[in-house]
C-alpha cells in the first residue's frame, strides 16, 4: 500500500504537537517542584559545586537534543543537587529545544538534600540499562497495552525465564531480587505510553522512566496497524543434526560421578590423642606369700592390626564407598531429552559436573614443623627426680637429716625464792609496805588576778582586726579587686578535601578513569552450508564471517536451488564468534570500558573562632573581667573575743598549790609515801642446768646430733620419652593439614569440589527415557547409590615377656607364676609395693582428640583423601534432519527440499511478503 505523503505530513505535525504539549506540562512540574523545595537548597546555581552529579552510563545515541541543556555537561548549575542521571538511556529520541523534560533525571531537583548524592556503582548502572533495553525490545506493538491507562508488567525473573535476559548479581556476586525487579509499561495516550524500570539489588534500589512515543513502535498515530490480506509463498529447507550419546568411563577402584572418576582412600592413620581427668592414687592392700609361689598378672598389650570397612545393609563394599545398584525405571513417551557433550540430564536440562582442579597445601598446627606431608615437634618434660638418703652407722635417718642422741648427768643448781611481794637478801626474804601520805592543800593568786576556786583569772581588751575581703559570683575567678571569667569553645572546624591533577573529588575519595585496554578474540570457522550465486565476485573474507569460492556448476546439476538453468557458483559460508574484552592496570578496577580507581583525598581541617574569641588549637577563649564584691570583716588573734570592733580575752590559770604530807604511827614519810620493812626466811628451790645444745631430762642432759644425710638421685621418663641430662625428650608425628584449593575453567560454576555447567537438552521425538528413585544416579540403565564405610579398627592383644596368655581379644588375661619367700607382694604387677599395701597412679583417660583433618574411630585418627580424575569420553554420533519453512527463498546453512506452499496471511499494510528480512521464516 502507498501511504499519502499528505496524510504522512499531518500525522506528523499532529504528533509535534502532542509532543510539545506534554514538554510544556513537565516543565511546568518541574518549576512547581523546585519552587516547593528550594527553602532547602544550599548550593544552586554554584554549578554543583561539590555535589556529586553521576551521569555514569548515560547513552544518548543518537538523540536530537539541539537546543537543549546538557551539552555534555554534568548539568552544571542545573536544580540537580545530588542527583544521579544514571543510566539515562534517550535513544533515537527527539528532545529539539528540551531541557531533559521527560528524561530519566532520576533523583533530579533533590533540593534540600544539602548536596548529598546517591551515587550506584556501575554495576548497578549496567544491569539497570540491560533491563531496559531487553524491555525495549520485548514489547512490540501486539504485546503493548490497547487501552488508555492498562499497563502490562514483565518481571526479572519473567525475563531470565523467557531467555531474554540472563541472570546478573551486584558487585558483591549476591543475585538481585527477581520478583520485585520489573518492567513496568502504562498506556498513557494514543501516542505515547510510560515505561517504568525498576531494579532491586541489596541496598541499591531505584527505578527509571521514560517515555515511549507511537513513533518508536508503529508507524500509526494511534499505534494500530493497518491490516490487509496478503499470498505469501513459504519455501521448506532441511539441515541435518548431528546427536552424539556421550558415555563415560573410569579404570579400576573409581567410582563415576558426572563426567569424573572418583576413588576416596585412607592416607595415614595415627593414635588419637588421649585427654586425662587427673591423677588419682589407688591403694589396696598387698597379698601375703605363705607358700613357696604366688600368681602375678599384667595387662594384655593391644596392638592395631588393621582396618575393616563396614556398609549398611544392602550396600556393598567398593573402592572405598558403600554402593547399592537397583534397575532403573524405563518411561515410555512421544518424546525424551538427552544432553550432548556428556552432560547428565535433569529435567530439560543438561549438567555437566566434573572435579575441580585442584590443588593441595599442606599446612601444621602451631609448633609443629612441615617435612614433607607430616608435621613434627619435639617435646621435652622434666624427667622424674628419684632422690635417697643413707646415714653413718649409729645414725638414723630422718627426712634429709642423719641423727643420733647423746647423753650426760645435768650440773644440780640451788636456789632461793621469796613469796610473791618479798625480796630475797641471801636467804631472807623482806617485804617494804608503803602508802600514800596524809595531803592538806591550799590556794592563793598573784596581785592583778582572782581566786576563783582552784583557778586565778584577768581580763585583757584590744582593738579588733579589720580584714577586707573580695569575691565573686560562681563562674567567675578573683584577681585583685576585680573578677574575671574565661569562656571556651569548641573552634568551628572546616573540612576541605582535593585531589591531585587528574583525579576527580567524589565525596572523600579521588577517583581517576582511564580507557581499558581493548582486545578482541575470535572462535573457530564453522560451516554454515553451500550458497549459489550467479556472480564469480561473492566471495568475501570479514571478521566474523567469509563466503569461500567452491567454483562454477550448471543450473541442471545445482537441482531447484539454482532455478535448473543457466551457470551457477558455488560458495561455503563461514562463521565465527567474535568476544571483545576489556582489562585494566594494576590497582584499577573495570567498569564497562573505562578503567577506574579510587583513593581517599587529601583532607585539610582548619578551625576559626567568633569574633571576640582568641584560637588556641581546636579551641576559642575569650575573658570577662568586672569589679569584685567588697566584704568587710573584723578578726580578733587567738584566744581573744570579738565584740563590734573590740577584742577581748579573760586569762584563767591555777592558784598557787601549797602542799604538806603526814604518815601514820610505825610508818616512815620518804616524799609523798609511807613505808614500813617486814622480814621471814627465804625457800630453799634446787634446779639443774645443762650446757649449751643439751637437753635436760630428769637429772640427766642429753644432745642428739644431725649430719646431712648421703643423697644419691636418679631421673626417670614417663613411657614414650628419652632420657637427657634431667630432661625428657619425645618427638611428636602427625600428618600434615591438607588444604586443597579447588578452581574450574571458563563457563564452569564452582560448587563445593565440582566444577559444574548447565544448557538445555536436545528433544528428540519418540522414544523414552530411564528414571530413578530419590538418593539414586542414573548410570545407563542402573540406578547406584553411594554412601559412606563405617572403619572398624581391628585389634591383636599379646602378653609381656614372661606371661602367659589365655582368653581371646578383649578377654585375654596374662599371668606368671612367681617361686619365692613368705613375703608380702602385689598380684597385679601395674601396682608398687609399699610395706603391707599396694598402690598405683591412675591418669584415668576421659576422651580421645584428633588432629585438625583426621576422623576419629575408637582410639585411632585416620585421614581420607579423595582423588577425582577425568573420565574416558565415548562418543557415539547419530544424524537427524530438521525442517524448516521460511518465505526467503535461500537460508543460511539449509538446503531447500525442493517444496513450496502459498499462505493466505493478515499482515500490516505496510509490510510486503517474500522479502529478505531474516526474521520472516519459522520452524514448521
Amino acid at each position: 500500500m502507498v501511504t499519502n505523503n499528505r496524510d504522512s505530513f499531518g500525522r506528523r505535525v499532529l504528533s509535534f504537537v502532542v509532543s510539545f504539549i506534554i514538554i510544556v506540562l513537565l516543565a511546568m512540574l518541574l518549576a512547581w517542584t523546585y519552587n516547593k523545595f528550594k527553602t532547602n537548597a544550599n548550593n544552586n546555581n554554584q554549578n554543583n559545586s561539590g555535589d556529586v552529579v553521576d551521569n555514569n552510563g548515560s547513552n544518548n545515541n543518537g538523540s536530537n537534543n539541539n537546543g537543549s541543556s546538557n551539552n555534555g555537561s554534568n548539568n552544571n548549575g542545573s536544580s540537580n543537587n545530588g542527583s544521579n542521571n544514571n543510566g539515562s538511556n534517550n535513544n533515537g529520541s527527539n528532545n529539539n529545544g528540551s531541557n531533559n523534560n521527560g528524561s530519566n533525571n532520576n533523583g533530579s531537583n533533590n533540593n534540600g538534600s544539602n548536596g548529598s548524592a546517591v551515587v550506584y556503582d556501575s554495576k548497578y548502572i549496567e544491569n539497570i540499562n540491560a533491563m531496559k533495553a531487553v524491555a525495549k525490545s520485548y514489547y512490540t506493538v501486539d504485546r503493548l497495552p490497547e487501552n488508555v491507562g492498562d499497563t502490562k508488567s514483565l518481571t526479572l525473573s519473567e525475563m531470565v525465564e523467557k531467555k531474554l535476559i540472563f541472570r546478573f548479581a551486584d558487585k558483591n556476586n549476591n543475585y538481585c531480587d527477581e520478583e520485585t525487579s520489573k518492567v513496568v509499561i502504562t498506556k498513557n495516550s494514543n501516542t505515547n505510553y510510560l515505561m517504568r524500570v525498576e531494579l532491586n539489588c541489596g541496598d541499591q534500589k531505584d527505578y527509571i522512566l521514560e517515555t515511549i512515543g507511537c513513533y518508536d513502535v508503529c508507524a500509526y498515530g494511534n499505534c494500530k496497524p493497518q491490516n490487509e490480506t496478503k499470498y505469501i509463498t513459504y519455501y521448506r529447507f532441511k539441515k541435518a543434526v548431528e546427536t552424539e550419546k556421550v558415555k563415560y568411563t573410569c579404570p579400576s577402584g573409581y567410582t563415576l560421578k558426572g563426567s569424573a572418576c572418583v576413588k576416596t582412600e585412607v592416607i595415614d592413620t595415627v593414635n588419637a590423642t588421649p585427654v586425662y581427668s587427673g591423677d588419682k592414687v589407688i591403694t589396696v592392700d598387698a597379698k601375703y606369700n605363705s607358700t613357696g609361689s604366688y600368681v602375678l598378672t599384667a595387662d594384655a598389650i593391644k596392638t592395631i592390626a588393621g582396618y575393616t570397612n563396614k556398609c549398611p545393609d544392602g550396600y556393598k563394599y567398593e573402592n572405598g564407598l558403600c554402593k547399592k545398584t537397583i534397575d532403573a525405571t524405563f518411561v515410555p513417551g512421544t518424546s525424551a531429552y538427552v544432553c550432548p557433550e556428556g552432560g547428565e540430564l535433569v529435567g530439560t536440562k543438561c549438567v555437566i559436573t566434573k572435579a575441580a582442579a585442584s590443588t593441595i597445601k599442606y599446612s601444621c598446627p602451631s609448633g609443629y614443623t612441615l617435612n614433607g606431608t607430616t608435621c613434627t615437634k619435639n617435646e621435652e618434660v622434666d624427667a622424674t627426680k628419684t632422690v635417697s638418703y643413707s646415714c653413718p652407722s649409729g645414725y638414723t635417718l630422718d627426712g634429709t637429716k642423719c641423727k643420733r642422741t647423746l647423753t650426760q648427768d645435768a650440773t644440780e643448781n640451788v636456789k632461793y625464792s621469796c613469796p610473791s611481794g618479798y625480796t630475797l637478801s641471801g636467804t631472807k626474804c623482806s617485804k617494804t609496805t608503803t602508802i600514800d601520805a596524809t595531803e592538806n592543800v591550799k590556794y592563793s593568786c598573784e596581785s592583778g588576778w582572782t581566786l576563783n576556786g582552784t583557778k586565778c583569772s584577768k581580763t585583757t581588751t584590744i582593738d579588733a582586726t579589720e580584714n577586707v575581703k573580695y569575691s565573686c559570683e560562681s563562674g567567675w575567678t578573683l584577681s585583685g579587686t576585680n573578677c574575671t571569667k574565661t569562656t571556651t569553645i569548641d573552634a568551628t572546624e572546616n573540612v576541605k578535601y582535593s585531589c591531585e591533577s587528574g583525579w576527580t573529588l567524589s565525596g572523600t575519595k579521588c577517583t581517576k578513569t582511564i580507557d581499558a585496554t581493548s582486545s578482541t578474540s575470535y572462535g573457530s570457522w564453522i560451516n554454515q552450508g553451500t550458497r549459489y550465486y550467479q556472480s564469480s565476485t561473492k566471495a568475501y573474507t570479514g571478521t566474523t564471517s567469509k563466503l569461500v569460492y567452491g567454483g562454477a556448476i550448471s543450473g541442471a546439476a545445482c537441482g531447484s536451488p539454482c532455478g535448473n538453468s543457466g551457470i551457477w557458483y558455488k560458495y561455503t559460508y563461514y562463521t565465527r564468534s567474535a568476544t571483545q574484552v576489556y582489562t585494566c592496570p594494576d590497582g584499577y578496577s573495570l567498569s564497562g570500558t573505562k578503567c577506574v580507581t579510587t583513593k581517599n583525598a587529601t583532607k585539610t581541617v582548619t578551625y576559626t573562632c567568633p569574633s571576640g574569641y582568641t584560637k588556641n588549637d581546636k579551641k576559642c577563649t575569650k575573658t570577662d573581667t568586672k569589679a569584685a564584691t567588697k566584704t568587710v570583716t573584723y578578726t580578733c588573734p587567738s584566744g581573744y573575743t570579738l565584740s563590734g570592733k573590740k577584742c577581748s580575752k579573760t586569762d584563767i590559770k591555777d592558784a598557787t598549790k601549797t602542799t604538806t604530807y603526814t604518815c601514820p604511827s610505825g610508818y616512815t614519810l620518804s616524799g609523798k609515801k609511807c613505808s614500813k620493812t617486814d622480814t621471814k626466811d627465804a625457800t630453799k628451790t634446787v634446779t639443774y642446768t645443762c650446757p649449751s645444745g643439751y637437753t635436760l631430762s630428769g637429772t640427766k642432759c642429753s644432745k642428739t646430733e644431725s649430719v646431712n644425710a648421703t643423697e644419691t638421685t636418679t631421673y626417670k621418663c614417663p613411657s614414650g620419652y628419652s632420657l637427657s641430662g634431667t630432661k625428657c625428650k619425645r618427638t611428636l608425628t602427625q600428618a600434615a593439614t591438607v588444604t586443597t584449593i579447588y578452581s574450574c575453567e571458563a563457563g564452569y560454576t564452582l560448587n563445593d569440589t565440582k566444577c559444574t555447567r548447565t544448557y538445555d537438552a536436545t528433544k528428540i521425538e519418540g522414544t523414552g527415557y530411564y528414571t530413578c528413585p530419590t538418593g539414586y544416579n542414573l548410570d545407563g540403565k542402573k540406578c547406584v547409590a553411594t554412601a559412606t564405610p563405617t572403619v572398624i579398627i581391628n585389634y591383636t592383644y599379646s602378653c609381656p615377656s614372661g606371661y602367659k596368655q589365655s582368653g581371646s581379644g578383649e578377654n585375654t588375661k596374662c599371668t606368671k607364676t612367681v617361686e619365692g619367700t613368705k613375703h608380702y607382694y602385689c598380684a597385679d604387677s601395674s601396682y608398687k609395693l609399699e610395706g603391707t599395701k599396694c598402690t598405683k597412679t591412675v591418669n584415668t583417660i576421659v576422651s580421645y582428640s584428633c588432629p585438625k583433618g583426621y576422623t576419629k574411630s575408637g582410639t585411632t585418627c585416620y585421614k581420607k583423601v579423595t582423588t577425582t580424575i577425568w573420565a574416558t569420553k565415548n562418543i557415539t554420533t547419530t544424524t537427524s534432519y530438521k525442517y524448516t519453512w521460511s518465505t526467503k527463498k535461500e537460508l543460511e546453512g539449509w538446503t531447500f527440499t525442493g517444496e513450496t506452499k502459498t499462505v493466505e496471511e493478515t499482515v500490516p499494510s505496510n509490510s510486503s511478503s517474500n522479502t529478505d528480512d531474516d526474521n520472516d521464516y519459522f520452524d514448521k
